[in-house]
């Protein structure tokens, strides 16, 4: 993290994240991860006692393919240590062993990349898939997201 932000307050809203923690409120513990932070949310979970469920953001109450991957990518780092009890995570997991070696030409027919390529953002595209950029992962507690 920049120094910049480091141990400072910031405003951050998502739409489809933001109704994602909204309905995930009831849990025990709320984490967000990203391919951003992979390793790192996969050894938090690794060492927590709880369930997993994974919640997928999507857009406007839809399924979204770079989530989905993100899930996949997730479950094939859990997968010698946990036990599925769906089939979802599977899906997922084949998915993202489709997608890996190339997720950025993977998801260029996807609504959700073609929506951000009309912003000219072809390259946040492709850091926001880039593996363990950063080790934080953040935490919702009392309403607030902390690192």
């Amino acid at each position: 993290m920049g120094s910049e932000v480091k141990g400072k307050k910031i405003a951050f809203t998502t739409t489809n994240g933001t109704q994602a923690i909204e309905k995930s409120k009831q849990a025990r513990e709320i984490i967000i991860g990203s391919f951003l932070n992979l390793s790192s949310v996969t050894k938090h979970l690794l060492f927590s006692h709880n369930n997993i469920l994974v919640v997928c953001a999507g857009w406007k109450g839809k399924i979204n393919l770079e989530d989905s991957l993100f899930a996949g990518a997730l479950v094939e780092k859990l997968k010698n240590h946990i036990e599925q009890d769906c089939d979802a995570p599977l899906v997922a997991q084949h998915l993202y062993n489709l997608a890996k070696d190339n997720m950025v030409d993977f998801l260029k027919g996807s609504s959700h990349v073609k929506r951000l390529n009309r912003l000219n953002i072809e390259k946040d595209i492709e850091f926001c898939l880039t593996s363990d950029q950063y080790t934080v992962v953040p935490r919702l507690v009392n309403n607030v997201l902390i690192c």
